[in-house]
């Protein structure tokens, strides 16, 4: 048997919010990290806490926690925690096309980041389990060449 949660909305509806929001908000996004000078962003969100991840992709982790991979062009990645069998409920949560399961992290981070030396920024960080930081951000170090620069979260 597995546990349900029977709170609110599972999928993501785009007549309440249309697409061109999100897209805007992504656009909005990426001109904030170019002005810092991050060419990735980290996003990671939980059921305590997940403004920052919700707000971007419209996915709210109820369960567990899920991370968004923003590169400065190209898709929005979304990894979530939980095995396959959830990532056809995760995708109806949200307007990002690539939804995967974050048991796949070790081979998708390193392919996210592709062959360039990259200025990370993390968003979440401080609510991200300690293993789950360490195995997204070691995927994205790799040999020790990329830049991760840690933001402080902010509360509002």
């Amino acid at each position: 048997m597995h546990p349900v949660v029977g709170l609110g909305s599972y999928r993501s509806d785009s007549e309440w919010l249309p697409l061109d929001e999100f897209e805007e908000r992504a656009r909005a996004v990426r001109r904030g990290m170019a002005a810092r000078g991050w060419s990735h962003l980290i996003v990671h969100g939980n059921s305590q806490d997940s403004a920052a991840l919700t707000y971007l992709t419209n996915f709210f982790p109820r369960n567990r926690w899920a991370i968004a991979l923003v590169p400065a062009q190209g898709p929005i990645k979304l990894l979530v925690a939980g095995s396959t069998r959830d990532l056809p409920a995760a995708s109806l949560q949200t307007w990002v096309k690539d939804v995967a399961s974050y048991g796949d992290a070790a081979k998708i981070v390193p392919a996210w980041i592709g062959g360039e030396t990259p200025k990370i920024a993390v968003v979440g960080e401080s609510f991200m389990r300690h293993a789950v930081f360490e195995t997204i951000v070691g995927a994205a170090v790799g040999d020790g060449g990329n830049e991760i620069l840690r933001r402080e979260d902010r509360k509002s």
